[in-house]
């Protein structure tokens, strides 16, 4: 156990998700499109909600999901994301 590796363990799926987000979006995906598919992976992930949270799926969590959602629909809220220096 080291809190800095959870910690930048945390934030490497944060920015994976993220990342996923924007290939898809950058391929023509409509944000809204988009947003609505992983609103039903989430639901249809709520009966297996133990499973995903212990393989370490960020989308599992309630509050991530609603970030990335905002990022999705929000294309101002993209340009203020926090990133990660190259």
């Amino acid at each position: 156990f080291h809190p800095l590796a959870w910690f930048a363990a945390h934030r490497l799926r944060i920015e994976r998700e993220q990342a996923c987000d924007a290939a898809v979006l950058a391929a023509g995906v409509r944000g809204s499109d988009y947003a609505h598919h992983l609103v039903a992976v989430a639901k249809n992930a709520l009966p297996h909600a133990s499973l995903f949270a212990s393989t370490g799926v960020a989308m599992a969590h309630r509050s991530q999901l609603e970030g990335r959602l905002t990022l999705i629909l929000d294309p101002a809220a993209r340009g203020t994301a926090p990133r990660l220096p190259n």
